[in-house]
């Protein structure tokens, strides 16, 4: 069970890579960094863990507030599909839904994380 927080520690430090041609990439790749970190850490069984866990889920519940709207707006769109049609950032609606699941992907990892920390 340990690899797995090393795979999402991979795929989170990917994640953050791919900001480089994002249209606002600071926020992000430090938001995927500081998954990265997370991961990482509990990995390696830090002791700092639940701390940064707790950061990322007010972080993250705070941001996806603010795009709930556009995550809204495409569920009634009714196209799910719409979201990997096209990696351009034309369509306002479509980005804020998918940034909106990417915060989602984070928190539940930091909530997973928090709780792995208490239960060990």
């Amino acid at each position: 069970m340990r690899a797995l927080h090393l795979v999402f520690a991979v795929l989170f430090a990917i994640s953050a890579g791919l900001q480089y041609n994002d249209p606002d990439p600071i926020g992000w790749a430090l938001l995927y960094l500081a998954a990265t970190a997370l991961a990482a850490g509990v990995f390696r069984g830090a002791s700092w863990v639940r701390p940064l866990a707790g950061a990322l889920i007010a972080v993250c519940a705070v941001w996806m507030v603010f795009l709930a709207p556009g995550m809204g707006a495409f569920i009634e769109r009714g196209d799910p599909a719409l979201l990997a049609a096209t990696m351009q950032a034309g369509d306002p609606v479509i980005e804020e839904a998918r940034e909106f699941l990417g915060l989602g992907i984070v928190l539940l990892y930091a909530l997973a994380a928090a709780l792995w920390n208490t239960a060990r």
